[in-house]
């Protein structure tokens, strides 16, 4: 993979996609946490993908990286 892509989506559809590019057991997929208002940064690895998510803070009207 060689550029960025935005994808805005509904919850369903974005833990599908993390399940795929993370390697998430189908069985666990419908479980997933997804909420709302996070951001979700999926950087491809040898094997795998990274998986960085970033929150909305409302009072400093910016993301913030979720450890």
């Amino acid at each position: 993979m060689e550029t960025s892509v935005l994808i805005v989506t509904h919850n369903v559809i974005m833990r599908t996609l993390l399940a795929y590019f993370t390697g998430i057991d189908l069985q666990e997929m419908p479980s997933l946490n997804i909420p709302l208002h996070t951001l979700y940064c999926l950087k491809p690895k040898p094997y795998g993908a990274e998986l960085i998510k970033y929150r909305y803070n409302s009072m400093t009207d910016s993301f913030e990286r979720v450890e």
